[in-house]
């Protein structure tokens, strides 16, 4: 037992009333401001802590809901920035490798999704523009330049939810590399950073190239496991000590009993209940938000009775999964009986352990399960968990066991009702974020009759991310048609920012298709809207470049460089300029310094040519001019 009882009188372990907020987020991950109320990962927060600021690499991986996201942001974030303030180390903010970018695609120069993505969590308040190009260890570098990340103390680097990135495929898997590159290279370049990246558990296997790249620097493995049973007490009661309610231990150990009791068929077919050694910390957030929710307003302490009354455990699950089930159905154009019958069909139990899905009915699409291993409702086993036959990758498993008997709930969620538009396109946004570009294609079509009457901007949103769908396939022309849609809205909305990166991505895709007048055109109306956005203005100098307007585009390519010296974009397209206006030296001088600051852009073929040009012109010119002297 972790605490001693007093089987005579109910102790009340909290006593301050303070807010009437529910204390108790339900199924999803703890923000940074709730810190206060996170609680039970005491030990794992303070070792996730120390070691990202002792280690050059960790690796926080875990099982689907274990909690790794709510550790990082409410656990060891809080306690590095306590750190950060008493100046021993400095600390990003927590980085993603996935999210809509608020640009359309196409207004964007060649760059890797993975890095702007990161880049733009790592420093919000800068355009995906400047970021779009720019490697990590570029970043860092700049930052430094910057004053913004020191060298003289320990950078902690955290990027969270890494599973889109490893789980990659097609053109997205060489971005994934070259995204692994990057992060070697930036372990390579900066001794002081420190790396952690959070996985689950089943893309440890894809995580191995990241793994090789690292070389000498071997990762620190940190594994999360569910929480023990005097975490899970602790999870109970210690959010209590802000809020108008308190527990007594009988009471907290009568709501930890319902959590971990789970139905298991002993050898003679008789049915049983037994207490589960871990605990699921989603299970401990529904069954205690539901609690707290079902309590009358005017009781300060909760008791054991008040527990046995109003924590309806099995109902709480039963709503929780029926919600996730219903959503994830509606989302995705499937019936929810039909979701939750293959939920049933291909569920086996095993006593005392969680169910598991066999492999006997048909799997729903791909997309579909990886909805409901996102809501907490499945997961993938880890390797090994023997869950599965030797030699294989298993199948989903129920997040517990507890969920087998939640599916017979009557109340599966409604035949077939429609999304609200505004999930729709958020899920079709993920979807796009995660190439799946043909759930992204269903769903936003799908949004966009869904928000035939809703505002211009939202009209705008969906109409953009249709483009953005069209131009990953290919179809310029049916691209460029939704973004000239998407911009009339956001004229309406009077979002004039947002209408110039539609025009430049307009004028990108008219350069794409070599009508270079056209794109000059586009282009000089974005930079009209978009005056402080350099990227832009170095997409219209190569447009003016491309479409033979080489004085227009030196000249453009020259206010860029006024204004920032070092980028690195419009130096190498003034050298590429200035050598074929014949001004040798100028163009060598652009080139070389380009090169010093990116030393990938030498090996680019127009840069070579450029810069061979300005070599063998100086070579014919220079000794006609010392002849002359």
């Amino acid at each position: 037992m972790w605490q001693e009882q007093d089987a005579a009188q109910e102790r009340d372990v909290t006593a301050r009333l303070v807010s009437t907020t529910n204390p108790y987020v339900g199924d999803r991950p703890y923000r940074t401001h709730e810190a206060d109320i996170f609680c039970g990962r005491d030990s794992a927060s303070r070792e996730l802590a120390d070691l990202c600021v002792s280690s050059r690499v960790v690796v926080l991986h875990g099982a689907s809901g274990v909690g790794k996201t709510s550790l990082v942001q409410a656990g060891a974030m809080p306690l590095l920035w306590a750190r950060a303030r008493a100046r021993e180390i400095g600390v990003l903010p927590i980085g993603r490798v996935t999210g809509r970018l608020p640009v359309p695609t196409a207004a964007l120069p060649e760059h890797n999704p993975y890095t702007v993505a990161l880049l733009s969590s790592w420093s919000p308040a800068e355009s995906p523009g400047q970021l779009a190009g720019v490697s990590i260890a570029e970043f860092i570098r700049r930052q430094r330049d910057s004053g913004n990340v020191r060298a003289s103390r320990p950078t902690v680097a955290i990027i969270d939810r890494l599973d889109s990135a490893v789980h990659a495929s097609g053109q997205a898997s060489v971005n994934r590399l070259a995204f692994f590159d990057q992060l070697a290279e930036l372990i390579e370049d900066f001794p002081d950073i420190r790396l952690m990246v959070c996985v689950r558990d089943e893309s440890l296997p894809d995580l191995e190239p990241l793994v090789d790249r690292l070389r000498s620097q071997t990762p620190v493995m940190l594994h999360l496991p569910r929480l023990a049973p005097d975490e899970a007490f602790r999870a109970i009661v210690e959010p209590l000590a802000g809020s108008a309610r308190s527990i007594s231990v009988d009471a907290a150990e009568e709501l930890l009993h319902m959590i971990r009791s789970e139905a298991a068929t002993g050898v003679f077919a008789d049915h049983h209940s037994v207490l589960a050694n871990w605990v699921e910390p989603v299970l401990v957030q529904i069954a205690c938000h539901a609690l707290w929710v079902g309590l009358p307003a005017d009781l300060s302490l909760i008791r054991a009775d008040d527990v046995r009354r109003y924590a309806d455990v099995d109902g709480a699950i039963g709503r929780f999964v029926a919600t996730a089930v219903a959503e994830v159905a509606d989302l995705f154009g499937e019936r929810p009986m039909r979701l939750a019958e293959w939920l049933r069909q291909t569920s086996r139990s095993r006593p005392g352990s969680a169910a598991a899905w066999t492999a006997k009915a048909e799997s729903p699409p791909a997309s579909v399960v990886r909805a409901l291993v996102d809501r907490h409702v499945i997961r993938h086993p880890a390797p090994e968990d023997g869950s599965s036959p030797p030699g294989e990758r298993g199948g989903p498993v129920p997040l517990s066991g507890r969920f087998h008997a939640s599916l017979q709930y009557p109340a599966v969620g409604p035949e077939p009702s429609q999304a609200a538009g505004a999930a729709l396109l958020e899920a079709a946004e993920a979807a796009f974020a995660d190439n799946d570009v043909v759930l992204a294609e269903r769903q936003a079509t799908r949004a966009t009759a869904a928000l035939e009457t809703a505002s211009p901007r939202d009209r705008g949103r969906a109409e953009t991310l249709l483009g953005d769908v069209l131009f990953r396939f290919g179809r310029l022309d049916d691209a460029r048609d939704k973004y000239r849609l998407a911009a009339a809205y956001y004229e309406m909305a009077q979002d004039h920012a947002t209408v110039g990166w539609l025009l430049a991505a307009e004028g990108r895709l008219l350069v794409e298709e070599g009508r270079y007048s056209s794109a000059t055109e586009q282009l000089g109306a974005a930079v009209q809207r978009l005056p402080a956005e350099l990227a832009v203005k170095i997409e219209l100098a190569q447009a003016l470049r491309l479409a033979g307007n080489l004085r227009a585009a030196a000249a453009c390519f020259g206010s860029v460089l006024t204004i920032a010296p070092d980028a690195v974009e419009a130096l190498a397209g003034r050298g590429e300029v200035n050598a074929a206006l014949h001004d040798y030296a100028d163009a060598l001088r652009d080139l070389e310094k380009a090169q010093r600051l990116r030393p990938g852009i030498g090996s680019r073929p127009t840069v070579l040519r450029a810069r061979e040009s300005a070599i063998n012109g100086l070579d014919v010119t220079q000794p006609r001019s010392i002849s002359q002297t």
